[in-house]
């Protein structure tokens, strides 16, 4: 599920926003955007020893009810942004695509719905679905390259730092706020978790914790790594920062001959279900939250009532594709405290106040012969 929150904005505007500020250095900046992750997925472990078995807003809930609505409130909010960003993603792609004319709004209030309707049925329904699709991209990656290898050229790769390290590290700002979205996960960490891991220690629940979180960072970095090389060895890094969506660019001049025109039609496909499942994941994460504000103990029943502040949000959002991809550029920025540094207090505080929460005390089980009762 982590990858999910990654590959469909990975692979879609990721390469054309890192590709503005490195140029032909931008596959650098993903592989510094990866290593990032890998650090700061370092708190997901973390969280894993202080609160086994519970996510990131019912731990703190657990502890101290005062801080955990404010810290639920924001997430809640930040995670309504993000969704409603991700539908004005599948706006973006399809008006790009094929249907231009199409008004926004059919797009985000049919994917708002899909959301919903996911995130009601549950987190293993998303996670069977989030399962296929990501092994179907993973597929489909190396036959993008595979395609298109008469289009590749090394040469556009040099010369490599060329203008120094500074537009690398310009680049991965961006490219880091999408891979930080991992850590979102940490609101249903536990959820996801070994149900053996209890009986572990604390070595093992770690570095079995933090095997997961390197998957994921070695599975999103390798796909986002081959997709911004390739459409830059294809169409050379100043052509590519011409196009709104390069990988969409370079899908439309692959061609099989008579069997099959054009590939984008597929991928295409499956980029929207990858975009939709992200949008489910969000709406889960933004329903757990706000389930935490409230004081409720079931968060699917928020689900459906959030999805009018959703739709009002994302038709705000909405606008033409310069200012999204505008937006985009600064995302790293505006999504590291809520996505690193909230992380990271909060996880602090569970540290903190973790005397609060004591385990229940073990009771001997009922006996069935009566006790015998001493006379006087």
């Amino acid at each position: 599920m982590g990858t999910h929150l990654v590959l469909g904005t990975a692979t879609i505007y990721a390469p054309g926003i890192v590709t503005q500020f490195a140029q032909q250095d931008a596959w650098l900046a993903v592989l510094l955007a990866g290593m990032f992750l890998a650090a700061g997925g370092t708190l997901l472990p973390l969280l894993t020893l202080a609160a086994p078995g519970k996510g990131l807003l019912r731990a703190l809930e657990e502890r101290t009810t005062w801080l955990a609505r404010p810290v639920a409130l924001v997430y809640g909010l930040f995670l309504l942004h993000l969704e409603a960003l991700v539908t004005d993603e599948v706006s973006t792609l399809w008006q790009q695509a094929t249907m231009a004319q199409t008004p926004a709004t059919f797009f985000i209030v049919t994917v708002g719905l899909l959301a919903a309707g996911a995130a009601r049925a549950g987190l293993e329904t998303i996670s069977r679905v989030a399962t296929l699709v990501a092994a179907t991209l993973i597929v489909l990656t190396p036959l993008m390259v595979i395609l298109g290898l008469n289009m590749i050229h090394f040469d556009e790769f040099r010369p490599v730092l060329a203008t120094g390290w500074e537009p690398v590290l310009a680049a991965s700002q961006p490219a880091t706020g999408f891979f930080n979205e991992v850590l979102l996960l940490a609101l249903i960490w536990g959820n996801m978790g070994d149900v053996r891991a209890a009986s572990r220690n604390r070595g093992q629940r770690f570095w079995q914790a933090y095997r997961n979180v390197l998957l994921i960072v070695l599975t999103t970095t390798l796909i986002s790594l081959v997709v911004t090389g390739v459409v830059i060895a294809a169409f050379g890094p100043r052509e590519v920062t011409r196009m709104l969506i390069p990988t969409l660019e370079y899908l439309r001049v692959i061609r099989l001959g008579e069997f099959l025109q054009r590939l984008e039609s597929g991928t295409l496909f499956f980029w929207t279900w990858s975009i939709f499942v992200k949008a489910a994941i969000l709406h889960f994460l933004a329903c757990e939250a706000w389930a935490v504000t409230f004081g409720l103990r079931d968060a699917k029943v928020v689900s459906l009532t959030l999805l009018g502040p959703l739709v009002f949000l994302a038709l705000s959002l909405t606008r033409d594709p310069v200012h999204f991809q505008n937006y985009i550029m600064v995302w790293g920025f505006v999504s590291f405290p809520f996505e690193v540094l909230l992380l990271a207090v909060s996880l602090f505080f569970i540290w903190l106040l973790q005397g609060r929460v004591r385990p229940p005390e073990s009771r001997p089980a009922p006996s069935d012969h009566p006790r015998k009762v001493a006379r006087p």
